[in-house]
Protein backbone atom coordinates (compact mmCIF):
# COMPACT_ATOMS: atom_id res chain seq x y z
CA UNK A 1 0.00 0.00 0.00
CA UNK A 2 2.96 2.29 0.71
CA UNK A 3 4.42 1.58 -2.74
CA UNK A 4 1.21 2.89 -4.42
CA UNK A 5 0.91 5.84 -2.45
CA UNK A 6 4.83 6.35 -3.42
CA UNK A 7 4.13 5.93 -6.91
CA UNK A 8 0.43 8.02 -7.25
CA UNK A 9 2.34 10.98 -5.27
CA UNK A 10 5.61 10.92 -7.38
CA UNK A 11 2.89 10.75 -10.62
CA UNK A 12 1.52 14.06 -9.12
CA UNK A 13 4.15 16.04 -8.61
CA UNK A 14 5.82 14.80 -12.09
CA UNK A 15 2.21 16.39 -13.19
CA UNK A 16 2.35 19.63 -11.61
CA UNK A 17 5.59 20.42 -12.59
CA UNK A 18 5.00 19.37 -16.03
CA UNK A 19 2.18 22.77 -15.96
CA UNK A 20 4.56 25.24 -15.09
CA UNK A 21 5.09 28.33 -16.79
CA UNK A 22 8.22 28.85 -19.06
CA UNK A 23 10.21 31.37 -17.35
CA UNK A 24 11.57 32.52 -20.49
CA UNK A 25 10.07 35.77 -22.58
CA UNK A 26 9.81 34.16 -25.60
CA UNK A 27 6.18 34.98 -27.22
CA UNK A 28 3.80 32.40 -27.81
CA UNK A 29 3.44 30.78 -31.29
CA UNK A 30 1.02 32.49 -33.38
CA UNK A 31 0.17 30.73 -36.05
CA UNK A 32 -0.30 32.85 -39.47
CA UNK A 33 -3.73 32.63 -41.04
CA UNK A 34 -1.86 32.23 -44.66
CA UNK A 35 2.14 31.28 -44.53
CA UNK A 36 4.61 33.05 -46.38
CA UNK A 37 6.04 36.26 -47.39
CA UNK A 38 3.43 38.84 -48.85
CA UNK A 39 6.43 41.00 -49.72
CA UNK A 40 8.41 38.44 -51.59
CA UNK A 41 5.99 36.24 -52.91
CA UNK A 42 7.92 32.52 -53.49
CA UNK A 43 7.53 29.35 -52.71
CA UNK A 44 6.82 30.27 -49.04
CA UNK A 45 3.43 31.51 -49.41
CA UNK A 46 2.86 27.84 -50.14
CA UNK A 47 -0.81 26.88 -48.68
CA UNK A 48 -3.76 28.53 -47.08
CA UNK A 49 -7.02 27.46 -45.78
CA UNK A 50 -10.38 29.22 -46.01
CA UNK A 51 -13.87 28.96 -44.66
CA UNK A 52 -16.45 30.22 -46.99
CA UNK A 53 -19.61 29.95 -48.93
CA UNK A 54 -20.22 26.83 -51.98
CA UNK A 55 -22.63 27.59 -54.28
CA UNK A 56 -23.93 24.09 -56.56
CA UNK A 57 -26.71 24.67 -59.32
CA UNK A 58 -28.64 21.81 -59.54
CA UNK A 59 -31.94 21.35 -62.19
CA UNK A 60 -32.23 25.01 -61.95
CA UNK A 61 -32.04 25.85 -58.28
CA UNK A 62 -28.75 27.24 -56.14
CA UNK A 63 -27.62 25.29 -53.08
CA UNK A 64 -25.63 27.27 -50.54
CA UNK A 65 -23.82 25.41 -47.96
CA UNK A 66 -21.65 27.73 -45.60
CA UNK A 67 -18.95 26.94 -43.66
CA UNK A 68 -17.17 24.84 -45.66
CA UNK A 69 -13.57 24.51 -45.60
CA UNK A 70 -11.17 25.25 -48.33
CA UNK A 71 -8.00 24.60 -49.00
CA UNK A 72 -4.89 25.00 -51.23
CA UNK A 73 -1.06 23.88 -51.82
CA UNK A 74 1.17 25.08 -54.15
CA UNK A 75 2.59 21.86 -55.40
CA UNK A 76 5.68 23.57 -57.34
CA UNK A 77 6.23 26.22 -59.12
CA UNK A 78 3.54 25.66 -61.99
CA UNK A 79 0.95 24.27 -60.55
CA UNK A 80 -2.09 24.13 -57.24
CA UNK A 81 -4.29 21.88 -55.65
CA UNK A 82 -7.52 22.62 -54.25
CA UNK A 83 -8.87 20.67 -51.19
CA UNK A 84 -13.06 21.02 -50.14
CA UNK A 85 -14.01 19.32 -46.90
CA UNK A 86 -16.75 17.31 -45.89
CA UNK A 87 -18.76 18.26 -49.03
CA UNK A 88 -22.50 17.43 -49.01
CA UNK A 89 -23.38 19.36 -52.93
CA UNK A 90 -26.90 19.34 -52.59
CA UNK A 91 -28.99 17.75 -49.74
CA UNK A 92 -30.18 14.90 -51.67
CA UNK A 93 -26.84 13.85 -51.30
CA UNK A 94 -26.77 10.22 -49.06
CA UNK A 95 -23.39 11.05 -47.85
CA UNK A 96 -20.71 13.63 -47.06
CA UNK A 97 -17.18 13.63 -48.91
CA UNK A 98 -14.73 14.30 -47.11
CA UNK A 99 -12.28 14.92 -49.67
CA UNK A 100 -12.74 16.87 -53.27
CA UNK A 101 -9.38 17.17 -54.61
CA UNK A 102 -8.78 19.00 -57.89
CA UNK A 103 -4.85 18.53 -58.10
CA UNK A 104 -2.51 20.44 -60.60
CA UNK A 105 -4.34 23.35 -61.65
CA UNK A 106 -2.13 25.64 -63.35
CA UNK A 107 -1.37 29.15 -61.42
CA UNK A 108 0.50 32.42 -61.85
CA UNK A 109 1.62 35.06 -59.39
CA UNK A 110 -0.21 38.50 -60.70
CA UNK A 111 1.80 40.53 -58.28
CA UNK A 112 2.88 39.90 -54.65
CA UNK A 113 -0.63 40.05 -53.36
CA UNK A 114 -2.08 37.46 -55.29
CA UNK A 115 -2.74 34.01 -57.50
CA UNK A 116 -4.84 33.37 -60.07
CA UNK A 117 -5.15 29.73 -61.18
CA UNK A 118 -7.33 28.36 -64.37
CA UNK A 119 -7.52 25.08 -66.44
CA UNK A 120 -9.99 23.71 -68.54
CA UNK A 121 -10.57 20.22 -67.71
CA UNK A 122 -9.34 18.37 -64.56
CA UNK A 123 -10.28 14.95 -62.81
CA UNK A 124 -10.87 15.30 -59.46
CA UNK A 125 -10.20 12.76 -57.17
CA UNK A 126 -12.98 12.20 -54.08
CA UNK A 127 -12.19 10.08 -51.25
CA UNK A 128 -8.73 8.88 -53.11
CA UNK A 129 -10.69 7.92 -55.53
CA UNK A 130 -10.67 9.41 -59.62
CA UNK A 131 -14.31 10.66 -60.30
CA UNK A 132 -13.97 11.06 -64.07
CA UNK A 133 -18.19 11.62 -64.45
CA UNK A 134 -17.52 14.88 -62.53
CA UNK A 135 -14.71 16.14 -64.37
CA UNK A 136 -13.91 19.69 -62.93
CA UNK A 137 -13.87 21.98 -66.13
CA UNK A 138 -13.79 25.98 -66.70
CA UNK A 139 -11.83 26.47 -63.23
CA UNK A 140 -10.87 30.01 -62.79
CA UNK A 141 -9.87 31.74 -59.27
CA UNK A 142 -7.83 34.27 -57.42
CA UNK A 143 -6.22 33.81 -54.21
CA UNK A 144 -5.68 37.61 -52.50
CA UNK A 145 -3.09 37.05 -50.20
CA UNK A 146 -3.37 40.71 -48.96
CA UNK A 147 -7.25 40.29 -47.61
CA UNK A 148 -7.02 36.77 -47.51
CA UNK A 149 -9.55 35.04 -49.53
CA UNK A 150 -10.24 32.93 -52.02
CA UNK A 151 -12.90 32.94 -54.59
CA UNK A 152 -13.22 30.59 -57.53
CA UNK A 153 -15.93 28.80 -59.98
CA UNK A 154 -16.12 25.99 -61.73
CA UNK A 155 -18.14 22.66 -63.14
CA UNK A 156 -18.29 19.47 -61.61
CA UNK A 157 -19.61 17.51 -64.09
CA UNK A 158 -22.15 19.82 -65.13
CA UNK A 159 -22.98 21.00 -61.96
CA UNK A 160 -22.11 24.71 -61.91
CA UNK A 161 -19.59 25.59 -58.66
CA UNK A 162 -18.45 28.65 -57.14
CA UNK A 163 -16.84 29.23 -53.55
CA UNK A 164 -15.86 32.47 -51.82
CA UNK A 165 -14.05 32.18 -48.45
CA UNK A 166 -11.72 34.01 -45.84
CA UNK A 167 -8.74 32.59 -44.34
CA UNK A 168 -9.04 30.88 -41.23
CA UNK A 169 -5.49 29.76 -39.09
CA UNK A 170 -3.76 27.16 -40.00
CA UNK A 171 -4.28 23.61 -38.23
Amino acid sequence: MKKKFFYASLLFLATIAACGDSDTDEEDDVTPLVTGDYENMNEEASEGSYLGSLTVSYQGEDYITENVKVSYTLNDEETLSLVLYNVKFVPQMPLTLTEVVVPNIPYSKEDASSITFSAESIVPTINDNEFPSYTASAIAGTINLEENTITFSLSFGSYPTSYTGSGIAQE
